[in-house]
């Protein structure tokens, strides 16, 4: 089986509850054949108030992707749209992590990844699609449902999965026209974005045949708790 992690992060907005918490979601994304549909797992989901350092929040990261299986297997996307996005950005390229950064849009369609050095621009209602979608068919595993941050994104993603993300119902439906309740919001919490963003970013990345993938990942799923891995 062909895995591979990524990283999501982003910053709560200056109108919203928390405005400056950083929200980080770890997804691990797995695949056993190419013609089949990729499946996910939050391995891990975690906040950081708005006056923790940049610095703490690098340091945090560094340490759990040093683990095993996360080392030289996770890409980070961080969001950097705002002055602490741009901070948390900074500092993780200054630790020399593999740090990639993104803009969140209000476009209806997200645009192609790119190689260069501009950031890659992610609509933030699609990215939300499509989480909300694998959660619905089953091909999003949420780790830690006990935790309060799991369950919060677990109950967003559940009430998004009501909306619109039939595979047929088009993306630009103008709201305006949508019965009450059938469109998407414009707005999410950052749980929720950076834990769609991981996913977006893993669907738009097909897996390297010439990577040396292990047979299977050794992880439980016990990265928020601290506990040791005992899975063989």
């Amino acid at each position: 089986m062909a895995y591979e992690f990524f990283l999501g992060i982003d910053v709560a907005d200056q109108d919203s509850d928390g405005a400056g918490t950083v929200s980080l979601s770890l997804i691990e994304k797995s695949q056993d054949d190419s013609e089949e549909a990729a499946q996910y797992r939050l391995d891990s989901i975690e906040e950081y108030d708005a006056d923790t350092e940049p610095e703490t929040i690098t340091d945090h990261i560094q340490s759990l992707l040093a683990e095993s299986p996360y080392t030289a297997r996770t890409g980070i996307f961080v969001n950097r749209e705002s002055q602490r996005g741009q901070a948390v950005y900074d500092a993780l390229e200054e630790s020399g992590l593999p740090v990639r950064a993104i803009t969140l849009t209000d476009e209806k369609h997200a645009s192609p990844p790119t190689l260069d050095g501009d950031d890659e621009s992610v609509a933030k209602q699609e990215a939300v699609r499509s989480i909300a979608k694998a959660h619905r068919e089953g091909r999003l595993e949420i780790q830690h449902r006990h935790t309060e941050y799991a369950s919060t994104l677990a109950r967003k993603l559940q009430q998004y999965a009501s909306l619109a993300v039939d595979a047929e119902a088009p993306v630009d439906v103008d709201p305006e026209n949508e019965e009450d309740g059938e469109a998407l919001p414009t707005q999410f919490d950052s749980l929720v974005t950076s834990a769609a963003v991981a996913v977006w970013m893993a669907s738009q990345r097909s897996f390297d045949p010439t990577s040396h993938l292990k047979a299977e990942p050794n992880t439980s799923g016990n990265v928020v708790s601290g506990e040791p891995d005992t899975r063989g």
